[in-house]
């Protein structure tokens, strides 16, 4: 990443809020884009965690998470299925991204960003 080309910074006390605050200037840029701005969902990985705020809980693992109380009520977001090969690993099957894959071809109309 060339650092010399951003213009500003944005400082947070937390992951939490580092994930909303994302969260939100992704949903702000799509509706500075466009009057019919219909990306209003964010892609995903299962098993993630990625904080407490509402935006953030939305975002972490749906089903295993500490958050599964409040599915009702947080927005519903795109879950991909988590890849198989460890980190440490070098060689990669590339079926492991397969899902998302999927899920960017048939919602990238929706999709207003990734959360990794």
């Amino acid at each position: 990443v060339d650092l010399t080309k951003l213009d500003h910074v944005f400082y947070c006390d937390s992951g939490s809020v580092a994930v909303e605050v994302g969260m939100k200037m992704a949903l702000q840029y799509w509706n500075g884009k466009n009057d019919n701005n219909k990306k209003h969902k964010f892609l995903t990985i299962r098993g993630g965690y990625h904080g407490d705020t509402f935006q953030a809980m939305s975002v972490c693992d749906p089903v295993n998470g500490m958050h599964h109380m409040f599915a009702e009520t947080l927005p519903q977001q795109l879950f991909a299925d988590r890849p198989q090969i460890p980190f440490h690993e070098k060689d990669w099957n590339e079926d492991d991204i397969q899902s998302l894959k999927v899920l960017l071809e048939q919602y990238h109309e929706d999709i207003a960003g990734i959360i990794l």
